[in-house]
């Protein structure tokens, strides 16, 4: 029986194969299919079809970290103007 993974290529040149539960290989297909046709063979890419690095990886997350903490923040002044009964100051 076949079994989906991965070929990951870590620290100091290893290659290590990681099996991948059903759930996990179906994303990656969906993954595949929505990223359309690249010349690279590596799952995820950077801007210019090369195979993105850890310090990429790193920037987009940030990016990411950014925006859900501006909605977090946006969402809790929601929730605090939402829970003052009419006509009280905000302190």
């Amino acid at each position: 029986m076949f079994s989906p993974n991965v070929l990951i290529h870590g620290k100091g040149r290893r290659e290590r194969c990681i099996p991948l539960w059903k759930e996990t290989a179906s994303a990656v297909r969906a993954w595949l299919s929505v990223r359309g046709e690249v010349l690279a063979p590596e799952l995820f890419i950077n801007a210019r079809d090369g195979c993105m690095t850890r310090a990429g990886f790193e920037y987009i997350l940030r990016k990411h970290v950014r925006t859900a903490r501006k909605a977090l923040r946006f969402s809790l002044i929601e929730a605090s103007v939402a829970a003052r009964p009419c006509g009280t100051p905000a302190r």
